[in-house]
């Protein structure tokens, strides 16, 4: 296969943050980075939200597809890209596939994916397979047919690429905004803050990088222009993270951050975990730890 079955742990540096940032530029505009000042005064503090739904998918997603799929040989696109998506992922490889001069894809989906994200992949023209009730599912019969069929395999975060392409976010918030105190990440899978987290600790390693994640841990984390604020409840995970800091979404929302160095309650409605890796912690955001949380093919994601 072109590009392994097998996950990868090798993170990108930031050589490869910087040569997808240069891939991309020729293609996609940079997202805007957006402030609301009746928000700023609920919240006591300058927030920006990085609009990576105005992509042309709708998803940072496609940072990551095009950074990858950009640098398969020429015998790797004639023999095709598969993948497993729960939706967002898939859509950024059939848009790569269609940029990038007709890649034949092969996506799988699980049957419990939304019927919009499907209908959006079946124009696109891709080859379609429902398989599972679950994106575990999906993933293992996407990875067997790829081995099949000598295809190549994109798995959606596990690719130092992939990770690359998400990384490039960064880039473009220390060129429009170069003085932030703290990033918010969604967490998934761990792609985009793993890329976002590298190239933050080259160049700019006194912001801080919070990573933010709701009760469905990876499994359909909400965004709002990129960044989450709360949704579900927190189960402890910030001790498995190594986090010096737990805020508690709902505060947030309010405008109140309590750093209480514990994670919020299982009992709080409603609520939203915030792990913070910042300056003095003692921590940098290692993706392997998810696997603490269980077997990363089990959620697509951040």
């Amino acid at each position: 296969m072109g590009l392994s079955e097998r996950p990868t742990d090798s993170p990108p540096d930031l050589s490869m943050i910087r040569e997808a940032h240069r891939i991309l530029q020729e293609i996609l505009p940079p997202t805007p980075a957006r402030t609301f000042p009746h928000l700023n005064r609920q919240l006591g503090a300058e927030v920006w939200f990085k609009l990576e739904a105005w992509q042309p998918t709708g998803s940072f997603k496609v940072r990551g597809a095009l950074a990858r799929m950009s640098r398969l040989r020429p015998e790797e696109r004639a023999r095709g890209v598969v993948t497993a998506s729960a939706g967002n992922h898939g859509l950024a490889v059939a848009f790569a596939a269609r940029l990038l001069s007709g890649i034949p894809v092969t996506v799988f989906v699980p049957e419990t994916a939304a019927p919009n994200k499907v209908r959006a992949l079946g124009a696109f023209g891709v080859h379609l397979e429902r398989v599972g009730r679950t994106y575990a599912e999906a993933h293992a019969a996407a990875v067997a047919f790829a081995r099949h069929q000598g295809a190549c395999y994109l798995h959606a975060y596990e690719d130092p690429w992939v990770v690359a392409g998400q990384g490039t976010i960064a880039l473009e918030l220390m060129e429009a905004l170069p003085a932030l105190d703290a990033v918010l990440v969604p967490v998934g899978g761990g792609g985009l803050i793993s890329g976002i987290a590298r190239a933050y600790q080259a160049l700019a390693p006194r912001t801080r990088i919070i990573l933010t994640f709701g009760e469905k841990f990876g499994q359909g984390v909400v965004e709002l222009g990129g960044i989450l604020f709360g949704g579900g409840r927190s189960h402890g995970r910030g001790s498995a993270f190594g986090a010096d800091r737990a805020i508690h979404g709902r505060d947030l929302g309010a405008g109140r951050a309590r750093p209480e160095g514990r994670p919020v309650g299982p009992g709080d409605p409603g609520s939203g975990f915030f792990a913070d890796f910042g300056p003095g912690s003692g921590h940098a955001w290692d993706k392997s730890r998810c696997k603490l949380q269980g077997d990363p093919a089990i959620f697509e994601g951040g």
